[in-house]
């Protein structure tokens, strides 16, 4: 029977809770199986809150008035397996569940009824990947629903976790006390010939916002390696390098860069990149890791809570590097582009 977002289930002659995470029906399946209504099939999971989530995907069979969840025969399993892979992917298209005319069945239909887990397809999952799994809208074809709220809530999913705001504005007060005290110190650490100081007062704003944008970047893009964000970031530094050295006529305007790029070779111009890149990547990397650490473990995965504690982490860990870089290297770029 169904208890709020949970089933219960008859599991070796014992009532066992289960979250349902999906009930639904392909309508190809009836030309599969030779029957007159279509089949229907159930995803769920343990409610145990282990790091490793196993799922469920069983038929839903009905037997003399009893519901049984049995495993799907192997022509089933052929079209079901790309379908719930799809749903598991980073990015879930519409167009798998169309093209088997997926249609989610509300879970209420099985209410009162008496389930007996019989056998079923079982699939082994990250935390990680179970908690987008959560959140995937196709999970209710054509409806487009959230049906696992309170789940969704629980594991800190949800936009109005009750303490994702008190949280949040504790870290901005961190933000704003770190950078008052790094003001108040006048700490001199350059990169592009910018002191601390200057680094904080000049176009605030303007960097605000795109550590913001590489917050939303970042919480979107949780499973990319961190490989692709350096090819990312370096395609995006070489392109904004070459774009000032050909376009920009008055180089006295771009104080963010002590190099004459009008001047240097596109190996130089390359070698600078890349030393960019490393650097933004490394600092961008760190602080999505870092951040996400720790939305997870207080159950607050939420932009609001995640983007206060990106832009803290990535402005320190950004600070950090800018001295490290000022005081170490440096003076072995400025000879590497000297030689070049």
């Amino acid at each position: 029977m169904i208890i709020g977002d949970s089933m219960r289930i008859i599991r070796n002659g014992e009532e066992v809770d289960v979250v349902v995470i999906t009930y639904f029906t392909l309508n190809k399946t009836s030309f599969l199986t030779r029957n007159a209504e279509c089949s229907k099939y159930i995803l769920y999971t343990d409610e145990l809150d282990t790091d490793t989530k196993t799922l469920h995907l069983s038929k839903v069979f009905n037997i003399d008035g009893t519901i049984n969840l049995i495993l799907p025969d192997k022509k089933e399993l052929d079209v079901l397996k790309p379908i719930i892979s799809n749903f598991l992917a980073d990015e879930s298209t519409v167009s798998v569940v169309v093209k088997n005319k997926y249609e989610y069945i509300s879970v209420d239909e099985l209410k009162d009824e008496k389930i007996i887990e019989a056998s079923g397809q079982k699939i082994e999952i990250s935390k990680k990947k179970y908690l987008k799994l959560l959140a995937n809208k196709y999970l209710t074809y054509p409806d487009m629903k959230l049906i696992n709220m309170d789940e969704i809530q629980k594991e800190g999913l949800g936009k109005y976790n009750k303490i994702a705001k008190p949280v949040s504005l504790v870290i901005v007060l961190m933000f704003f006390l770190i950078t008052t005290v790094i003001d108040s110190k006048n700490i001199s650490s350059s990169i592009f010939s910018l002191t601390m100081l200057e680094f904080l007062q000049t176009a605030d704003l303007a960097k605000l916002i795109f550590i913001l944008i590489l917050s939303i970047v970042s919480y979107n893009n949780e499973d990319k390696k961190i490989y692709f964000s350096f090819i990312v970031s370096f395609i995006s530094i070489t392109l904004l390098l070459l774009g000032i050295k050909n376009l920009v006529t008055d180089m006295s305007t771009i104080t963010l860069l002590p190099y004459a790029l009008k001047d240097m070779s596109m190996v130089a111009i390359l070698s600078l990149a890349l030393i960019y890149s490393i650097l933004l990547t490394v600092v961008y990397y760190l602080s999505k890791v870092l951040s996400f650490l720790f939305v997870s473990k207080l159950k607050i995965r939420n932009y609001l809570t995640y983007c206060a504690s990106y832009i803290t982490l990535f402005t320190v860990l950004g600070l950090g590097a800018l001295t490290l870089y000022n005081e170490y290297i440096t003076s072995y770029i400025d000879k590497i582009l000297a030689a070049i």
